[in-house]
């Protein structure tokens, strides 16, 4: 055996073990899923399909349930593809020996997996930016210069976020540069960002003022302040704690998207993906835990 072709083998090899851990992690997290959005249709099929909040909360369970098997599918099938690609497609046959780097390049574009797999990481950004958006729409209702803001950055959000998509996904042609690639992918996270913290803070303050306002009436309690929390409180720093998530979340996709545009060595580029993957699946849960929190909610006549 030449010296190259065992190189090309060794790096095939962590190619195979990098693929083995991402479908693992990503069928663990998948089924982890499906199962708390079985609960949360289920709860809200039970509360009723009349009222029209219940009717999208339904409706927008339904369709993250679509993108997450959507993403799931399309994640193990670029895995299948790029194994076939690297491991035996004759096209590739004459080159066995070349850099797996190369290989690995010519096979990703040659797969269509790749491109219909750019939109649930969109969709589930998109849907979790409106909902914190829409909580501090909400909690501001009498405030028009918030609201005004906080409308013009959620719109300017979906915009880039579906120009972005188009670019992800091949519909329309995307800079050949990578550093312009880079940036252009950066500015759709960088506002999906700035909404994200900007409504957040917003619900912080308004947790803030409500805590000082109701914290004379514990303060001569012998109970916990926790144990005499309101409803509404709780709520509110449920609405921080799940942005917060929400933001380490998005904070880890800004990360392993830029190793991934711009690393050229191949063990960063597969566990980035590794990461990308699974912190797209978990975005799902920042909507899915405000659904279930929202039925709890609708019991105690509570409005979110």
């Amino acid at each position: 055996m030449l010296f190259d072709e065992s190189g090309t083998l060794t790096k095939i090899g962590s190619l195979l073990w990098y693929n083995l851990i991402g479908s693992v992690l990503m069928s663990a997290e998948f089924g982890i899923y499906i199962l708390a959005s079985a609960i949360t249709l289920h709860l809200l099929y039970q509360k009723g399909l009349q009222k029209p909040r219940v009717i999208t909360l339904f409706t927008t369970q339904l369709i993250l349930i679509v993108v997450s098997i959507w993403q799931f599918t399309t994640v193990n099938g670029e895995l299948l593809a790029q194994l076939f690609d690297v491991l035996a497609n004759p096209k590739l046959k004459m080159i066995l020996s070349q850099q797996l780097e190369d290989r690995l390049t010519l096979a990703m574009q040659t797969t269509i997996w790749t491109k219909v797999g750019a939109w649930p990481a969109n969709i589930k950004l998109l849907v979790g930016d409106s909902i914190v958006a829409y909580r501090a729409w909400v909690l501001w209702r009498h405030h028009t210069v918030v609201r005004w803001v906080l409308g013009f950055l959620g719109i300017s959000n979906a915009v880039v976020n579906i120009v972005d998509g188009f670019y992800s996904s091949g519909i329309a042609k995307a800079p050949s540069s990578g550093t312009l690639q880079l940036v252009s992918q950066s500015f759709f996270l960088i506002v999906s960002v700035a909404l994200n913290i900007l409504a957040t803070m917003l619900i912080v303050y308004k947790t803030w003022t409500h805590a000082n306002a109701t914290r004379p009436l514990v303060a001569d309690s012998h109970s916990t302040l926790l144990s005499k929390r309101s409803p509404s409180l709780n709520l509110l720093v449920f609405l921080v704690e799940s942005g917060t998530t929400f933001f380490i979340l998005q904070a880890g996709f800004c990360i392993s998207l830029a190793i991934l545009v711009s690393s050229p060595k191949a063990s960063d580029v597969l566990s980035a993906n590794i990461v990308s993957d699974g912190v797209v699946m978990a975005l799902g849960f920042y909507p899915t835990s405000v659904t279930i929190v929202a039925h709890f909610m609708l019991d105690r006549d509570i409005y979110i």
